[in-house]
């Protein structure tokens, strides 16, 4: 249980690092179009500074669906591996492992669709994204604990 924890925070430090970057880019705007109307910076330098921050928030971005996708195979493995036991139940277990694993294969799905979004999002999709991802991650993650309890 550990790993789940520190994958979370792990995750969650992702996060806060990628919404301060866009926090940056923000500030970056409204402070270089002020010096720029000011005259203190051209504007090349300005869009420089706007792009290096953009950049840098693509890279938490990035990261942090690296790390989504880190969990998404590690369960998807552990997943594997239950399937496999399954297969060995028998009669009254056989039915209650058969619709615990079809619950888990159909969380398993939705966690692989949100981070297909979340692949994807832009910068003002991303934050809702984001959440759902999560959320489908941690249900994901409570339904497989569920299922490896069936075989203790």
């Amino acid at each position: 249980m550990p790993y789940l924890f520190q994958a979370e925070r792990s995750a969650q430090m992702t996060a806060l690092r990628f919404m301060a970057a866009f926090v940056l880019i923000a500030c970056l705007c409204a402070f270089n179009s002020s010096l720029a109307q000011q005259g203190q910076v051209t504007k090349e330098e300005a869009q420089q500074g706007l792009e290096k921050a953009i950049a840098y928030a693509d890279q938490q971005k990035q990261e942090y669906i690296k790390q989504i996708q880190a969990q998404l195979d590690d369960l998807s493995k552990k997943i594997d591996q239950l399937k496999d036991k399954a297969k060995d139940a028998k009669g009254e277990a056989l039915a209650k492992m058969g619709k615990t694993m079809t619950d888990l294969t159909a969380r398993q799905e939705d966690a692989k669709r949100k981070w297909q979004e979340l692949s994807s999002a832009t910068a003002a999709s991303w934050e809702n994204i984001k959440t759902g991802a999560e959320k489908a991650v941690g249900d994901l993650q409570k339904a497989y604990d569920e299922a490896f309890a069936h075989f203790k």
